[in-house]
């Protein structure tokens, strides 16, 4: 697999390791997508010393944080540009990776890929995802979305129960 940083249509910059999927062999082989494997979102960050407008670094942010899944596939054309990633940023982003596939592999075994989670019991990402929404939203307690109190929204109302007729039409 090869590193690379992704330039998507919409102007996030991601790095990931990226592979191409094929349909087919030999003469009727054809691409089909890409398949992006731990991809993480760029992002340029001003550095400790408020003085310095010089001093920027690169903040790694998971691309699809919500999901379980680390591959993902994604059409051709949602994609503007493909390029080589900087040698220190490579090793940045892969020992990003080794110590996340390290935490992975710690923390799991065959019989519960979720260990110390079950059925009904708080979600482990939970906490971070609250967390994230606090940061963005400054709000204690969300009104919507992870762990939302939806009696609070302002817009949330219940559905309208409309009780079954004997007789339906078609539109």
């Amino acid at each position: 697999m090869a590193d690379q940083i992704l330039v998507f249509k919409n102007g996030e910059r991601v790095i990931t390791e990226l592979q191409e999927v094929f349909e087919g062999e030999e003469e009727n082989k054809r691409g089909v997508c890409l398949l992006m494997t731990n991809p993480y979102i760029l992002e340029l960050v001003g550095g400790d010393d408020p003085n310095s407008a010089m001093d920027l670094q690169v903040k790694f942010s998971k691309w699809c944080p919500y999901s379980v899944d680390y591959q993902f596939r994604i059409p051709y054309d949602a994609v503007l540009a493909i390029g080589e990633p900087d040698t220190g940023l490579d090793q940045a982003y892969r020992s990003k990776i080794e110590s996340l596939v390290a935490a992975q592999q710690a923390g799991r075994t065959d019989e519960n890929p979720l260990e110390g989670w079950a059925q009904g019991e708080m979600n482990p990402n939970m906490e971070a995802q609250l967390a994230d929404i606090k940061d963005v939203s400054a709000a204690d307690n969300p009104t919507a979305g992870v762990a939302g109190n939806t009696s609070e929204h302002p817009i949330a109302e219940p559905f309208e129960v409309v009780e079954e007729s004997a007789e339906t039409s078609e539109v």
